[in-house]
């Protein structure tokens, strides 16, 4: 999938997400988080999977707890909390926002690998120059705080770990580690705009690009898969096959055709990645 086209890598990303994001169906939902955990580790080995682990299950949580006890809709009444009824309708509810969340998460997790910073700016910098820049200088900004947040709390805990820890000193020793990443990031943001300038960068309106992507027959035809998959998604929603309703009464989880053939579809759309790296692979070892 890193050697696609980023109009396929972008489309794939699009319909990947889309579907979590619209249709909250119990068994589709799980199908998507298990197998985008699959094309997580597939594509590099589950890294940033890992890394965001702790983060993502804590947004999946909060929104599993938050929805049962700001919606009291429903007809079955689990228990009382605070004079409110907790229902078991905005407890599903509140799960299958948590898996919608954890699914698009997981997408875009994916899409960090095979959508660099290169394939971005090839997609939308003719369209919207400045803002795709800014857009990834803040992408860019972001883990590169967050390694310099851990090299600087090393430091000061190697420098302060003789003096006793108390909640006054370890205040002290935050706003310095603070003001530390502000100054080393603002030098940082001087240093390359000073280089931009010195490149003649924004002098003039027409700039010239250089990408080596070439649009080939493998990209068409994944497009066109993704397309036609995405059209018979749609229509199956529709006719009302991956429609599950939770208010005003829930709906029991029943195994149809049309459910089972969206599945089907949506799990071949998923692990395009997957039979894609499996190729190369197999390539590589025939070349070998």
């Amino acid at each position: 999938m890193k050697q696609r086209h980023p109009i396929t890598c972008l489309l794939y990303l699009a319909g990947t997400a889309a579907v979590p994001m619209l249709w909250l169906h119990p068994v589709v939902l799980t199908e998507a988080v298990i197998l985008l955990v699959v094309v997580n580790w597939i594509l590099d080995s589950g890294r940033q999977m890992k890394h965001n682990l702790g983060m993502m299950l804590v947004l999946a949580v909060m929104f599993l707890l938050v929805n049962p006890l700001f919606s009291h809709r429903g007809r079955i009444v689990l228990f009382t909390l605070w004079e409110n009824p907790i229902t078991l309708e905005s407890v599903v509810y509140g799960g299958l926002l948590a898996l919608s969340l954890l699914s698009v998460l997981l997408a875009f997790l994916a899409g960090n690998v095979y959508l660099d910073a290169d394939k971005w700016m090839y997609l939308f910098s003719r369209v919207a120059q400045k803002t795709t820049f800014a857009l990834l200088l803040c992408m860019r900004e972001i883990p590169v705080l967050r390694q310099r947040a851990q090299q600087l709390h090393a430091v000061h805990r190697l420098k302060y770990r003789a003096e006793p820890g108390g909640l006054h000193r370890r205040i002290g020793r935050g706003a310095r580690e603070l003001s530390a990443l502000v100054s080393w990031s603002l030098e940082d943001a001087l240093l390359v705009a000073q280089s931009m300038r010195a490149r003649g960068y924004g002098l003039h309106k027409k700039r010239t690009f250089y990408f080596s992507y070439r649009f080939r027959r493998g990209d068409m035809l994944l497009c066109c898969f993704f397309v036609l998959t995405g059209v018979a998604l749609f229509f199956l929603r529709r006719s009302g096959g991956l429609v599950f309703s939770v208010y005003p009464r829930m709906e029991p989880v029943l195994w149809s055709v049309k459910l089972g053939i969206g599945c089907l579809l949506y799990g071949f759309y998923l692990i395009t990645p997957v039979w894609l790296e499996m190729e190369e692979w197999q390539k590589w070892h025939c070349f070998k």
